[in-house]
This record gives C-alpha cells, sequence and structure tokens, in this order.
C-alpha cells in the first residue's frame, strides 16, 4: 500500500521557505491598437457579414501594420467589397458601341443557351464588369488556388486599356491572327478589346461547365486563360520594347507571366501554352476550349456588327444535298490556267476540298448563317472534316478516306498530257448528283478528255 505521507514534503520542526513575492509591472494596453493591428485584421469578413457592429468600423492605415500579408488581405477585400456594392446598383441600359442598320434586328438561333450578350465597350474608368461577372462569382475558388489578386488586377488592365481595337492595328502585317482573319478585320476593328475578352471568358467558362462534370477546380485555369489572351493587343504593351517585335498571342504570354511572377501553379504552364497557340492548330484540351470560345465569340461580334445576321450549330444550316448541288454545275468544267474544281471519272466524282468550302460560304451567305469555321484561316481543316463526315454519314462518299481526315491522295493518269498528276481530292459517288454520267462526260473539254484514269494512291 502506497504511503500518502511520503509523497509530503515534511517542514515540522523547520521554518517554511520564505515565499518570493511577485513582481508586478503595470502594462498600458490601447484598445484601438489591439483593435487595428491584431483583432480587426483577421476579422474582416465577420463584421462585414454579421453587421453586429454599432459604430463606424476602424478605417485601417496600411502603414501602420507591418504584415505584408495582412496589408494585402485588407486592400483586396476592400476592392471585393467595392466590386459588390457596384455589383448590387441597377444596371443602367448603355448605348451599344457596335454600329448596327437602321431598323434591323440581330437575331440569334433560339437553342443557344447562355449567350454572351453583347455589352458596349468596358470604359477606361468607374467599370467593374469583369470583376462583377467574372471574378465574384468565383471568388471563392480564385483565393483558395491563390491567384484572385492577380486576376484583379487582370481585371484592371483590361478595363482601363482594353478600349483599343480588338485586332491589332499596330504593325498588324506581324501578327498571326491579322492574317487569319483578314476578310473581316474592318468590321473586328469596331469591338473593343475588353469587349471581346469579357465575351471570350464568358463562353470559355460556359464551355467547361458543359464539358467536365468537376468543372470549378478548372475555374482559375479557364478564366485566367481567357482574360489573359489577348493582352499582346495593347498598344501600350507593343509599343514598349520586345512587344513590339512578334504577334500578340506571344506577346500576351509574356506580360501574363509578369503579372504572374512569383506564384508557383502546377498549371500556369498550360494556361502560357494556350495562349501562344489560340491562332494555330491544337490537340491539347486547353488549347481547343480557348481557340473554340475565341471563335464563337466572333461570330457573334459579325452578327451584330453585320447586322440581320444568325449564329446556328452547323448540322441546321448546312447539309451534304445542298453542298453538292452548288458544286454540281462546276464538275468537268475547265477554268483558266486548265485549273478544273470537279472531275467525273467512271462512277466517281473528285472534288478538290477549296471547292466543298467555297460552296458552304455560299451557302452560309444565302442563308444568312456566320460561321467562324468558314472564315478564319486556321479553321479551314475543321469545316472540311464536318463536310466530309456529313458525306460519310449520308454514305456519299465512294471511297474511304480514314477517320479525322477529309480526303486522299489520287494519281491522275494524263498519257497524251504528259504523264501523271497528283492531287489531294475528296471522292464523291456520281449518283449524289442529280447529272447523267453521259451529260458529265460531254461537258470535258480540253485536258480534262485526255484524262484516262483516277487511281488512289497509298498512304
Amino acid at each position: 500500500m502506497c504511503n500518502l505521507h511520503q509523497w509530503i514534503p515534511r517542514w515540522s520542526g523547520k521554518a517554511h521557505p520564505p515565499v518570493v513575492q511577485p513582481v508586478r509591472t503595470q502594462i498600458n494596453i490601447d484598445l484601438d491598437t489591439i483593435a487595428r493591428n491584431i483583432w480587426l485584421p483577421y476579422n474582416i469578413d465577420f463584421i462585414q457579414e454579421s453587421g453586429d457592429l454599432s459604430e463606424k468600423p476602424v478605417e485601417l492605415d496600411p502603414a501602420a501594420i507591418d504584415d505584408p500579408e495582412i496589408i494585402k488581405e485588407i486592400r483586396l477585400s476592400k476592392e471585393i467589397e467595392q466590386a459588390q456594392l457596384q455589383a448590387e446598383q441597377p444596371t443602367v441600359p448603355s448605348t451599344p458601341s457596335l454600329p448596327t442598320k437602321p431598323n434591323v434586328v440581330v437575331q440569334f438561333d433560339e437553342s443557344f443557351d447562355e449567350r454572351p450578350k453583347l455589352n458596349p465597350p468596358v470604359q477606361a474608368e468607374g467599370s467593374s464588369e469583369i470583376i462583377r461577372e467574372l471574378i465574384l462569382p468565383n471568388e471563392n475558388i480564385l483565393r483558395t488556388q491563390g491567384v484572385l489578386a492577380q486576376t484583379l488586377e487582370l481585371a484592371k488592365i483590361i478595363e482601363q486599356k482594353g478600349t483599343c481595337p480588338s485586332i491589332v492595328t499596330i504593325a498588324p502585317e506581324k501578327d498571326s491572327e491579322y492574317a487569319d482573319l483578314w476578310a473581316i478585320r474592318n468590321t473586328l476593328a469596331q469591338v473593343s478589346m475588353a469587349n471581346h475578352t469579357l465575351r471570350v471568358s464568358q463562353i470559355a467558362l460556359r464551355l467547361v461547365r458543359e464539358q467536365y462534370r468537376d468543372h470549378q477546380l478548372l475555374v482559375p485555369k479557364v478564366l485566367i486563360t481567357a482574360l489573359g489572351h489577348d493582352l499582346g493587343k495593347i498598344p501600350d504593351f507593343r509599343a514598349a520594347g520586345i512587344y513590339s517585335m512578334g504577334d500578340h498571342p506571344m506577346m500576351s504570354a509574356v506580360k501574363l507571366q509578369e503579372i504572374f511572377k512569383g506564384t508557383d501553379l502546377p498549371w500556369f504552364n498550360e494556361v502560357i501554352e494556350a495562349i501562344k497557340s489560340h491562332h494555330r492548330t491544337s490537340k491539347d484540351p486547353l488549347d481547343v476550349l480557348l481557340k473554340r470560345a475565341d471563335g464563337e465569340a466572333r461570330q457573334y461580334e459579325l452578327a451584330a456588327t453585320k447586322g440581320n445576321l444568325v449564329v446556328k450549330p452547323w448540322d441546321e444550316w448546312c447539309t451534304a444535298p445542298e453542298i453538292l448541288q452548288l458544286i454540281e454545275p462546276r464538275i468537268n468544267i475547265l477554268g483558266r490556267g486548265n485549273k478544273w474544281a470537279a472531275l467525273a471519272m467512271k462512277d466517281i466524282v473528285y472534288v478538290v476540298p477549296e471547292v466543298l468550302l467555297e460552296a458552304a460560304r455560299h451557302l452560309s451567305e444565302s442563308k444568312g448563317v456566320v460561321d467562324i469555321t468558314l472564315i478564319r484561316q486556321s479553321d479551314y481543316e475543321g469545316a472540311l472534316r464536318k463536310m466530309v463526315a456529313q458525306l460519310r454519314d449520308a454514305h456519299l462518299l465512294a471511297l474511304d478516306v480514314g477517320d479525322g481526315f477529309y480526303g486522299r491522295k489520287f494519281a491522275i493518269q494524263t498519257p497524251k498530257a504528259g504523264g501523271v498528276r497528283r492531287s489531294y481530292l475528296v471522292p464523291i459517288k456520281i449518283g449524289a448528283f442529280s447529272v447523267s454520267p453521259g451529260e458529265l462526260e460531254a461537258r470535258k473539254r480540253g485536258v480534262l478528255k485526255t484524262v484516262s484514269d483516277v487511281r488512289p494512291e497509298s498512304a
């Protein structure tokens, strides 16, 4: 059994040890200092949400705070609070910036959901449209991934400097998009860069919601890609140093790297590569998404600027029989320089791919439809693949061209004209046309009459 007495100090017969009295020093605490430097910086959200404080909150002086992270958080919270207050204000209708023809209504296909509205260009001052529509709804995920401050900086740059045209006007011959959209460059110059960027970002976020189940985690990457893809069009950046030496995708990438300097984001390299490639052909998912969003935005801008045009899905306005009907008058017709659009030989009509594009453009114009894939040069192959897929689905292809291809190589035998000509053509069944083979044969003149055979070449 444990004897508790052995644990008790025995002081019997001895004087108790002296008791040491603590030294008491008076400490004066300034409540205002505590509120400023300790409690308030970490409870801003509580004050804004609870509304429990009856007195006006203490206005923080960043100069009195030593922690740079606290200063950054305070300033960021103020910017977001101002944007929230502006978002609660009723929107005053403004005059659209894109000119339309008098008494002409721009029509859009009703099957399109969540179509971006054609807002007027963002003004240099007093506007936070990008913050209200794109940043505030995604504030939590942007903050969680540590990119809220940089995204706000992007928004400020676009709103303050984005009143320039949405295509490059300084040294345009060096820019890839200028050549890609040559046919509509003057029309797109009427659209501001800020307005275009807002629209591309809206569409990009819509696409990521449609394509990915867990899309929320991808929002920061997609939003920053869309917001930053045209920074290189801003004249101030193009006129300074290295920015004047390349096209806008490269300059946009450089500027975005400056804004995000010092950050460590696992997906940032994907963003940079997507921006560099958004006017080139690519199979990367982010590249494809940005290019599609950019193209859809251009379609709506063209429809609004030109007037009385519609935007529709391809299959709703373009069908294989309609395309073939437009090609039929050109079969076995010899043009200048002994060039031809389509050659009938035996039971096959061999069509030059560019002729399919020309027919689709004619059809779109006749129906008042705008489709960017028929305008943007970098989309031509995609448009051809869609048309050939329609021909395949309708069982109108005479020979298989392979998945993902829009034609194949053929050797055209012309012994009397000096040998063999090799061409990349689309083989279509002669029965798909309403003209008889005999009538088509009677059309042949000159070099076309010397063709003895057309044979597919091995891959």
